[in-house]
């Protein structure tokens, strides 16, 4: 454990206290043995909570009680389990204040959970001032409303447990659950030789970075020791994590910030300043980047703790991001924030070629005035007129620059980016060139395209057959022009008059 947490770089630890194998007729040499861990973990600074994992063998016979149902046991009467554990809460009582109860999380449908928290806080005061009992949760289980209140009012800790399985939802599976101070995330790895240890530490750390931007004050990883080192060293997953807790500990999720397509990218600030974390979600291998991220040299840090370079270019700073999280200091945070308060309003527009209105917003994050000139630079089919605007924006506030457009028939439906380079001054002068998202379509039609191969009956040759499925979503009656265009090919069309409100329509062109 020591070496652990000496190369992760962990400022706390939680240690089982009782297995099935704690022989509860002879607590002491187990105690001493303890008392000597925390001595050391003390001299660390590291902060120690205590697990019952399990119930002893000899006490869950007692109780017929399963061995790893620890709830189950602080149900009972304490009379039944506390002189058991009082030699453990009067030995380290004045040290350790947080108690988890069991491992695997508990069962959501239980009526009395809360009740039986409250209890054993109850129980444990006795020997502990203010004793914080921790709950292991899984999060696809429902919050209950009494068993939240019990954790916040009693200033207990909810431990989510976050297996590899959560990783597709994102931080949407802590929604509803206590984050900040009352809640803890516990990263379960992947089983070693699922895949290789690059694609455990990485997947692992992402997992992690979830949790973190969802705002617990503490994330911790499962230390495993099943898995065998291909290479002599440490395991690579708590390499990662050492990476983690160097540059995320202390510091807070500020906002998403739009680098480029396929890109994820988070600001993040604190006392020791603010750092870019940024991974590709689409491909596994680098993809170069260039954007204008402050007016010096940046440093970039991979998973694994090796630092480069980066200079400023006159395309801006250009560094490649692959799978793994790179870390990017050196950065100048309100430059950031530009990014992120530039958007396209509305941000959804109809395909049709007659003039559109919208308007370009910049919000100013600099604690001065912003004074400067936009120009757009992309996409030219759009025909965005006025290409360039001059602004002037307080300190905090934000400037609306109304734009016109038209989307020609031939553009295709989806999300495109509006791209704009701006030169402007607040504290110093400085170029950045941005993007915005803009989603094109109608809210009237859906269109399905679907294709095939198919040997012609003339020619004998393989053709394209593509298929349209049109769908009328709106309310009202509606005539649709469908075509279909492909290099070297005359473009094909096909009218659909009077499509019912909710009917469908399919059309097929050949392309041989």
């Amino acid at each position: 454990m020591l070496p652990a947490i000496e190369l992760s770089r962990s400022n706390f630890a939680v240690i089982p206290v009782w297995t099935a194998a704690t022989d509860i007729r002879d607590t002491k040499r187990d105690i001493e043995s303890l008392r000597a861990l925390l001595s050391k973990l003390v001299d660390r600074r590291v902060d120690t909570m205590f697990r019952i994992s399990q119930i002893p063998a000899a006490l869950a016979r007692q109780n017929r009680v399963d061995i790893a149902d620890s709830l189950a046991l602080f149900a009972l009467d304490e009379t039944h389990w506390r002189p058991t554990l009082e030699p453990w809460l009067l030995a380290f009582g004045q040290q350790v204040d947080q108690w988890m109860i069991g491992t695997a999380p508990v069962d959501g449908t239980r009526g009395d959970v809360a009740a039986r928290v409250e209890s054993l806080a109850n129980a444990m005061r006795t020997a502990i001032a203010g004793p914080s009992v921790g709950l292991p949760w899984s999060p696809s289980e429902e919050l209950p409303a009494d068993l939240r209140d019990t954790v916040m009012r009693g200033r207990h800790l909810l431990e989510v447990v976050v297996d590899p399985a959560w990783r597709e939802n994102e931080g949407e599976i802590y929604e509803g659950l206590p984050s900040g101070p009352r809640g803890m995330a516990r990263i379960q790895p992947l089983a070693p030789g699922l895949v290789d240890d690059r694609a455990r530490a990485v997947d692992l750390s992402l997992r992690a970075i979830d949790a973190w931007r969802a705002g617990f004050d503490a994330v911790a990883v499962d230390l495993r020791s099943d898995g065998v080192q291909a290479v002599p060293g440490p395991p690579i997953e708590l390499a990662a994590w050492r990476q983690l807790a160097l540059k995320l500990s202390g510091r807070r999720f500020v906002a998403d910030i739009p680098l480029d397509s396929g890109i994820r990218c988070m600001l993040t600030d604190g006392a020791r300043g603010p750092v870019l974390v940024a991974w590709s979600d689409v491909v596994d291998r680098p993809v170069e980047i260039a954007a204008d991220l402050g007016s010096g040299q940046i440093a970039l840090t991979d998973l694994w703790g090796r630092t480069s370079k980066g200079c400023l270019t006159p395309r801006g700073h250009v560094f490649k991001v692959g799978r793994e999280p790179t870390f990017i200091e050196g950065i100048d945070a309100n430059l950031c924030q530009l990014r992120f308060g530039f958007r396209v309003e509305p941000g959804v527009a109809l395909r049709r070629r007659a003039p559109q209105d919208g308007a370009l917003v910049l919000t100013n994050p600099w604690p001065t005035a912003l004074n400067g000139t936009l120009t757009i630079t992309g996409p030219d089919k759009l025909e965005i007129s006025p290409r360039t605007h001059s602004f002037t924006i307080p300190a905090g506030g934000e400037a609306r620059l109304p734009i016109t457009f038209s989307v020609p028939r031939s553009f295709p439906a989806g999300v495109t980016p509006i791209t704009v380079a701006i030169q402007g001054t607040a504290t110093e002068p400085f170029r950045a060139t941005l993007m915005a998202p803009l989603q094109l379509g109608s809210s009237t039609v859906k269109v399905e395209p679907a294709w095939r191969l198919a040997r012609s009956i003339e020619s004998g040759s393989v053709d394209i057959v593509l298929t349209l499925r049109v769908t009328n979503t709106g309310t009202q009656v509606i005539d649709v022009e469908a075509f279909a265009v492909a290099d070297g090919y005359t473009q094909r069309r096909k009218p659909i008059s009077s499509l019912e409100p909710g009917a469908p329509a399919e059309l097929v062109f050949n392309f041989t």
